[in-house]
């Protein structure tokens, strides 16, 4: 096993997860390691550290990888929302989070800043996306957003979740619920073919 594997598959047995992820719904490759990437270096860039330090986030359809999760190294909280989430696989997560955390540790010394906690960030990945108290994950649809609490998301965020929603007002409506006064929304809608 690479050690891009070894250091995020938490010493289990992952046969069942290589299979079911095999024929998994929201498993496609339009999305590798340097896009999610820059999609979390963007967010960043654009609220800029004073919006995003000790938040909460609700990131929605995380699909292969929570990116929010990143942002623990900024002491968030976060809230993930997936309908069928992908089981941890470290054929796939492994190589991501190997990357990730590399990108990520050198955006740490340049865009990221000096309170940035790079530790705190990898410790998703390395945890094999449990058990961590920060980190919320919901098996719940946007229209739904179910154990999100009303009024305690300071930003929400997608990437290449919103061409998907089939019930807008809904979706819309729950999003207002959990959303607090003066918080932020930040969407990519992804106009690709997912095929």
């Amino acid at each position: 096993m690479p050690d891009s594997m070894k250091r995020w598959s938490c010493n289990q047995d992952h046969a069942e997860s290589e299979k079911a992820l095999r024929s998994h719904p929201a498993m496609h490759s339009n999305l590798d390691e340097q896009e999610y990437f820059n999609r979390f270096i963007a967010v960043v860039r654009i609220f800029g550290w004073k919006r995003l330090e000790s938040k909460t986030f609700l990131e929605l359809g995380f699909g292969i990888a929570l990116m929010t999760a990143w942002l623990r190294g900024m002491n968030t909280t976060v809230y993930a929302t997936e309908i069928q989430p992908i089981p941890w696989v470290p054929s796939r997560h492994g190589p991501f989070f190997h990357v990730m955390y590399h990108l990520v540790e050198q955006a740490s010394k340049e865009d990221l800043g000096p309170r940035f906690d790079l530790e705190k960030a990898a410790a998703y990945g390395r945890q094999c996306g449990r058990g961590l108290p920060d980190v919320k994950e919901l098996t719940t649809t946007m229209e739904r957003l179910d154990g999100a609490s009303v009024a305690s998301v300071d930003v929400s965020y997608s990437l290449a979740v919103l061409e998907h929603i089939s019930e807008r007002e809904p979706s819309f409506m729950a999003l207002a619920r959990v959303h607090r006064p003066g918080s932020l929304s930040c969407h990519q809608v992804d106009l690709r073919d997912h095929k």
